[in-house]
């Protein structure tokens, strides 16, 4: 009724819709951007990773040449083994909160383009419904002249 009695809500309403939309718009291209940023850490992390094991693979080489005994090769191999999986452990679970940032940036911005459609179906609706106003406006207002 206030965009048939001519009030200024209606346009207000739109305008706000309008705003909240392209907020909406920007807040998702900043999470695009920090899904990329989240992306490019997950890359790295998987560098970190191979590394990691190429680093291990050298030290392994390294202190097969250097040992003298098998009693100190094999309390050599035990301690390689286990920072081995020590940095194998920390790699995957860098990884794997690499992947949950990702997976919920993804899900922010799934919900975010979600709520844009709505915005947008919203918009459209009070668009057609402020056309439909004036159009009644104006055939009052000649009928009034």
């Amino acid at each position: 009724s206030r965009l048939v009695d001519g009030g200024e809500g209606g346009i207000d309403s739109i305008l706000g819709v309008k705003m909240e939309l392209e907020k909406l718009r920007s807040k998702s291209g900043e999470l695009e951007k920090e899904l990329i940023s989240k992306e490019a850490q997950l890359t790295t992390a998987l560098r970190d990773l191979d590394v990691a094991k190429i680093s291990a693979d050298e030290k392994e080489k390294n202190f097969t040449q250097l040992m003298m005994s098998i009693g100190e090769i094999q309390n050599s191999g035990q301690r390689r083994e286990d920072e081995q999986k020590e940095r194998t452990i920390k790699a995957e679970l860098k990884l794997e909160e690499s992947e949950k940032i990702v997976a919920a940036s993804a899900s922010t911005i799934a919900t975010l383009t979600a709520e844009k459609t709505s915005l947008e179906s919203s918009l459209s609706i009070a668009q057609e419904a402020l056309k439909e106003a004036n159009t009644t406006l104006a055939e009052v207002k000649a009928e009034l002249a």
